[in-house]
């Protein structure tokens, strides 16, 4: 390995290469691993050489083409090395023609042209069929969205953060400023995305502005742009929380509390981020929803198996959006909602963070015929949430009452020498059995001062005398 170190980088290229052309895409990029002197090197000549159909022809292939899809068209653009599908790097190289005169040096331009790249990945509807598929097939609505548009420099001069380029292209049309690209989104996203500051300012000043007079009006279009930018800043992997301040604050300030539609997309973004702060804050936001969004949220957190954040969805009240651990919510409640969405091995960590919040291992008092965890989780056969739940108390007499034919079914299936099967069966001895009510208590007269009596041969006994 060190002896290939030595040789010019022309010759590695060319090792490469030949190991991409004979054993193909997937083998030539396992070699990234083989030694961190090589892993650019091999990433930049696997996604800048092979042939489109070196990529497609294998699903691995076109797991990677998926994956690095942005950087692929990033090489791409700058060099076509004979890429006979070049309809999309030809349309970001056009737009980056447009922008010369505020590009200043190869920096700046190369800068450009990654978040173009990236933009045109993250925004496009079909990204990866418009790059692999031959242009006279793409049919008649693709086309349109890789042609050079006002929106589309609108979105990239944004992008530069020039705002001589935005002036420029918006000219006397300012409602451009708010029109959604096909190919790279809203001008503000774009600006957020790009890390440009002072255009993002602008940008979010102008639509202040726009609310001030009297003849503006909700924008429709400036809202979503806004929602859109700050879904990006909670995503962006480094410490953005700075600009995700500023532009909730400056959000209220145009559009009043936030929408339900731009909370939900908000909440989820930061339960997929892991970001605490920011979660909090959000809680604390002035908003228009309730508490069916803050459970979407949850929602998304059993998916993802995120538990280092419910203690703010479940604890104490930060606004006005907080939730009761153990209330119905719809047809279900926090620990039946964990059994059913936390299929990783982290499931069991999930569910435990939640009784440790005061989640009853039995679900609520009031079930509202919606059935109990323990229940479900014997149904599904997640052994997991089984074990987690009755070592926190939960009681399989409580699940059908009387019926012997459940306690059955679950013995066959978690037998005595599996733990499960041992925990069960502890359960059912440790565990009290629920009282049926018997046919006398039908109807018993109540004494509101005293407490229930019945009534034997004409006389009142208190039942506590009984």
């Amino acid at each position: 390995m060190l002896q290939l170190l030595d040789l010019p980088i022309e010759i590695v290229q060319r090792v490469f290469n030949t190991l991409a052309r004979k054993h193909g895409i997937p083998a030539a990029w396992l070699a990234r691993g083989t030694c961190t002197s090589f892993r650019d090197y091999i990433t930049y000549d696997i996604l800048a050489n092979p042939a489109l159909n070196a990529y497609l022809k294998t699903p691995a292939g076109r797991k990677i083409l998926k994956e690095y899809l942005a950087d692929f068209l990033f090489v791409r653009s700058k060099k076509l090395n004979g890429f006979a599908r070049s309809h999309v790097t030809d349309f970001i190289r056009a737009i980056l023609r447009a922008m010369t005169p505020w590009i200043a040096n190869d920096t700046e331009e190369a800068a450009l042209r990654r978040a173009l790249c990236e933009l045109f990945v993250r925004n496009h509807s079909d990204a990866f069929r418009c790059v692999t598929t031959d242009f006279n097939k793409l049919g008649y609505y693709m086309p349109n969205t890789i042609r050079v548009t006002d929106t589309a420099l609108i979105a990239a001069a944004a992008a530069t953060g020039k705002l001589d380029a935005l002036k420029h292209f918006v000219g006397a049309n300012k409602c451009l400023l708010w029109t959604q690209s096909l190919a790279f989104g809203y001008p503000l996203d774009a600006a957020v995305y790009a890390g440009q500051e002072v255009a993002t300012k602008a940008l979010v000043q102008q639509a202040i502005t726009n609310q001030d007079r009297d003849v503006a009006g909700y924008q429709y279009s400036e809202h979503v742009s806004f929602r859109q930018a700050i879904c990006t800043t909670i995503g962006l992997e480094d410490d953005s929380m700075t600009m995700t301040k500023y532009l909730l604050a400056k959000y209220i300030t145009a559009f009043g509390s936030a929408t339900e539609a731009c909370m939900k997309a908000w909440l989820d973004k930061a339960i997929q981020t892991n970001k605490e702060e920011l979660l909090k804050l959000l809680l604390a936001l002035p908003s228009q929803t309730g508490p069916s969004t803050i459970y979407a949220a949850f929602e998304t957190a059993c998916r993802l198996s995120k538990p280092d954040l419910l203690h703010l969805l479940f604890g104490p009240q930060i606004g006005q959006t907080t939730l009761a651990i153990n209330q119905i919510q719809g047809s279900t409640y926090a620990l039946l909602t964990a059994v059913n969405l936390c299929t990783t091995p982290a499931a069991g960590i999930f569910i435990k963070s939640l009784l440790e919040l005061g989640a009853d291992p039995n679900g609520p008092a009031y079930l509202a015929g919606v059935e109990r965890p323990l229940q479900a989780a014997m149904r599904y056969g997640r052994s997991i949430a089984c074990l987690v739940l009755l070592e926190a108390g939960a009681n399989p007499h409580l699940v059908t009452p009387g019926s012997l034919a459940w306690v059955e079914s679950v013995k066959k299936r978690y037998r005595e020498d599996t733990r499960a099967g041992r925990v069960f069966r502890e359960a059912l001895e440790v565990c009290e059995v629920p009282k049926v009510a018997r046919d006398e208590d039908f109807l018993v007269e109540v004494d509101e001062a005293g407490g229930d009596v019945e009534v034997e041969g004409g006389e009142e006994v208190e039942v506590g005398d009984a």
